[in-house]
């Protein structure tokens, strides 16, 4: 059983061997017996994720929404040593293995990160007893020997060179040859990964602390201004449609989301000059991420060389999918 998993501070994303990519807020509570029994419903339709874990029982993702108490979410570097980062581990094994097993897992850490890896192993290294309510109880067996950890970004040239199946394709950029720089705009970070002959140039590497909540902090305050209270897990949601309810109408906010990326923008245009010699020490600079759409086109007036990574997976799973083919690739060379 193969996982691949990216515990962003954002929105966990996972694959596995017997289901493709899904992801949902890195956001849990502890379940309110108050507000009803939950039942599971398996059907496509339902997204409810409720695991029983050591003792407790935990909403996860948007299911905080109808089950929870009091929302928890964590974004700095230290959470990988918590409770709350095992939960929603054991979250994301739930929602993709329904079997017990002793999955081989790959997971993806920010470049600032990546040097807690063995941190990391250690932390969610166990045996995992995960309970889905009216479904069953699956076992998970998570040795160090089968965890590996991958800087976030190397993901998205997996995604260019391997097809879904792990086989090596042809792409328009000779990555196997060619410096490249990847920008993974995340919610907290924005990351930075250079790669020369697919291999990781150490001091090309950087997270940035400016990403999409910038503008959600933007568009916190404008919504509270208009007089709407807008929970902090709950903004990238409203971003992405574009509106809120305001007096029973829905309150559209389009017309600002230019003018809080152009503020953004600058900042990561600048961080590549800094790392990446103005940019032309790569010779591609590959553009992936939740925050690239909104992105892209101001970069790449800058940016000539900019390609957005589009291979039929949505931006934000793009690691997570990556890594999962470069684990097809790794198994079959066996």
């Amino acid at each position: 059983m193969l996982f691949s998993g990216d515990l962003g501070n954002g929105y966990i994303k996972c694959k596995s061997s017997m289901c493709a990519a899904d992801s949902y807020r890195s956001v849990i509570s502890v379940v309110s017996e108050n507000l009803g029994n939950f039942k599971l419903d398996l059907s496509k339709t339902n997204h409810d994720l409720v695991i029983g874990f050591e003792g407790k029982t935990y909403a996860v993702g948007e299911t905080v929404e109808t089950h929870g108490l009091t929302p928890i979410n964590i974004s700095h570097r230290s959470r990988i040593k918590t409770d709350y980062y095992r939960v929603l581990f054991a979250s994301a094994l739930a929602r993709t293995i329904w079997e017990d097993c002793d999955p081989k897992v790959v997971l993806s850490l920010p470049p600032a990160s990546y040097w807690d890896k063995d941190l990391l192993k250690a932390a969610l290294a166990g045996t995992y007893k995960v309970d889905i309510p009216s479904f069953r109880t699956m076992t998970y067996e998570i040795t160090p020997d089968n965890m590996s950890v991958l800087p976030e970004g190397v993901g998205a040239v997996c995604m260019l060179i391997l097809d879904e199946n792990g086989h090596e394709k042809q792409t328009r950029i000779d990555l196997a040859n060619l410096p490249v720089g990847i920008v993974d705009i995340g919610t907290y970070t924005t990351d930075f990964i250079q790669l020369s002959s697919l291999k990781i140039v150490r001091n090309g590497c950087d997270s940035l602390p400016h990403a999409l909540h910038d503008v959600h902090s933007k568009l916190r305050t404008y919504a509270q201004k208009a007089g709407y209270d807008l929970d902090a897990w709950n903004v990238d949601k409203v971003l992405n449609q574009g509106w809120f309810m305001l007096s029973g109408e829905k309150h559209y906010f389009n017309d600002q989301i230019d003018n809080w990326f152009g503020e953004l923008v600058p900042a990561i245009a600048g961080q590549i000059r800094t790392l990446w010699n103005g940019g032309d020490d790569v010779a591609s600079i590959l553009i992936t991420g939740g925050g690239s759409l909104f992105t892209y086109d101001l970069l790449a007036m800058e940016f000539p060389h900019l390609h957005m990574v589009e291979e039929g997976v949505l931006p934000h799973l793009v690691n997570c999918e990556g890594a999962y083919r470069r684990m097809l690739l790794r198994e079959r060379a066996r």
